[in-house]
């Protein structure tokens, strides 16, 4: 049985790299087309030359710049000069973890100065087809191994992007409400994973009732901190860029509103296991009567809270990680750091998500109790 299921899995991951492997193959001539920009390119390196030393001491914003003319050879993959080859001098930091290798596809821009001159360099790989074959192969393997429950799952996840896409950040960037968008696409996207991926229709309503119950309580925690502590969602580069592009943003009712969708993933994932749990149990003894249910419901809620608490941490930590790193090597004085908007906001968040978790278990469990016989 083991030795079959270890075949299985050899098999399913072969399947998913050729997968994967052929739609990155496949993809890379239309993707490439489809890059129109007109101070860049996607180009195939044919060749590269010996890097030379050069000075741009004298170019104002390269100032102190340790730079390098690189000769190249590139085949374009977009653009007017779609299909035809070319030698270009480019300019490359000396320091630079972008290595220029032939035969693979880059990204070849240029700056053009006042004068009229051009300073052409290459500014990224173009990694595009190879996300889409991963990507691909990813969820080929995931669907394989976990049958039509993943492919459930797969659907319910994009119909949830669809909704934050196309109708949260189009609501966000014409200025309405967002708190009142995060409550509405945090329903939204709490019915459509309920749906997808609970298979027994008795488990809807518990889990959406428990996942909306824990999002409503992150949703409070988090308008509670972002009033007490002064947030004002201008903690960040990002927030500061998109305050000036966009006049009139409420960013602070941003920051509210993703705290609620940050904090909606772990409610659902512990809304939908201690439902399923509870179904299971009852399958497995439908005598069981609804008060043994509802504790059974609540011991199966506290072990998993126990991990998703640090699931919720470790991620938003994982994601700060860049952050963490430059906080230790100020030797910041801590009265600072607690006092910083940047740290204080991730904090928040993950206790936002907390506080969901909290009323999610026992709302969860009491409406399972309930409603699942």
């Amino acid at each position: 049985m083991k030795g079959a299921f270890g075949a299985r899995l050899v098999g399913f991951a072969l399947l998913s790299i050729m997968a994967g492997w052929g739609l990155s193959v496949v993809s890379e001539g239309f993707l490439a087309s489809r890059w129109n920009f007109e101070d860049s390119w996607v180009v195939e390196m044919l060749e590269t030359g010996e890097p030379v030393q050069k000075d741009l001491e004298g170019l104002t914003g390269f100032e102190g710049w340790n730079t390098e003319t690189i000769e190249i050879k590139v085949r374009f993959m977009s653009g007017n000069f779609r299909g035809t080859e070319a030698m270009a001098s480019v300019e490359h930091l000396k320091d630079s973890r972008l290595v220029m290798r032939p035969g693979l596809r880059y990204i070849l821009s240029y700056n053009e100065f006042e004068d009229g001159s051009r300073i052409f360099f290459v500014s990224d790989i173009f990694r595009a087809p190879s996300f889409a074959g991963l990507f691909a192969g990813a969820v080929v393997f995931f669907c394989l191994v976990t049958g039509i429950t993943g492919i459930r799952a797969i659907v319910g996840l994009f119909l949830s992007f669809l909704v934050l896409i196309k109708f949260l950040l189009p609501g966000l960037l014409k200025g309405y409400p967002p708190q009142i968008l995060g409550i509405v696409a945090v329903a939204g996207v709490t019915i459509v994973t309920v749906v997808t991926v609970l298979r027994r229709r008795r488990c809807w309503l518990p889990a959406f009732s428990g996942a909306l119950g824990g999002c409503v309580s992150a949703i409070l925690f988090g308008w509670f901190s972002v009033g007490f502590l002064h947030l004002s969602g201008l903690s960040t580069e990002s927030a500061s860029i998109l305050a000036s592009t966009i006049s009139g943003l409420d960013l602070r009712g941003i920051l509210l509103a993703s705290i609620m969708i940050g904090a909606s993933g772990a409610v659902l994932d512990v809304a939908v296991s201690v439902t399923s749990a509870m179904a299971e149990i009852k399958d497995q003894n439908p005598g069981i009567n609804a008060g043994d249910l509802f504790r059974s419901g609540l011991n199966v809620g506290r072990e998993v809270l126990g991990s998703m608490v640090n699931t919720l941490v470790f991620a938003y930590f994982g994601n700060s990680l860049v952050l963490s790193l430059l906080i230790l090597e100020a030797e910041p004085v801590p009265i600072a750091l607690l006092n910083d908007a940047v740290v204080v906001e991730e904090i928040v968040r993950a206790l936002a998500g907390t506080a969901g978790l909290l009323l999610t278990v026992p709302l969860t469990a009491l409406f399972g109790a309930l409603a699942v016989p």
